[in-house]
């Protein structure tokens, strides 16, 4: 295998998301005729060797993937999608300063946070509990286990700092 098959390789092992053939012309400054006969040369090395993975083509470009005969039985390994980066700032803020009231998260993070609360509270990441007009939001026990206990470290270190 050359060196521009070993490229587009590792670049399609780390990339969560489909590889165009712009995307691997920026990484090897190879044409579209070397980009396909590494990428031909790869697909026929997981072919030969009977490999778990596969290489393949979509609309959206090319993407390495486990075959669906053994996707089936290591799918339950599979991390959940990631959330976005929005999602994420509205988690941070809530494990920060938690139990928090959502107007008073709606404040800091927009109304956006309404919807991002609601994709918090689906995936089991907080729980919300109606307080009057409002609802207090903290984190579960599910957030720890996925994010850490390190995780609110920070925060219990700052109270203990506190004179």
């Amino acid at each position: 295998m050359d060196e521009t098959a070993k490229i587009i390789e590792a670049a399609l092992f780390t990339s969560p998301k489909p590889l165009t053939l712009t995307d691997l012309y920026n990484l090897t400054k190879k044409n579209v005729s070397e980009l396909r006969i590494a990428l031909n040369e790869l697909i026929e090395f997981y072919n030969r060797n009977e490999s778990a993975l596969e290489i393949g083509e979509t609309v959206q470009g090319f993407q390495m993937k486990v075959r669906k005969e053994w996707g089936e039985k290591v799918s339950h390994l599979t991390k959940a999608p990631e959330l976005s980066k929005g999602v994420l700032k509205t988690l941070a803020f809530i494990a920060y300063k938690q139990p928090m009231k959502q107007s008073d998260l709606v404040k800091y993070r927009t109304t956006s946070a309404y919807d991002e609360v609601k994709v918090l509270e689906e995936k089991g990441y907080i729980t919300r509990e109606p307080k009057e007009r409002t609802f207090i939001v903290r984190t579960t026990k599910k957030f720890l286990q996925e994010f850490g206990e390190d995780s609110l470290v920070l925060k219990e270190k700052e109270k203990i700092n506190q004179p």
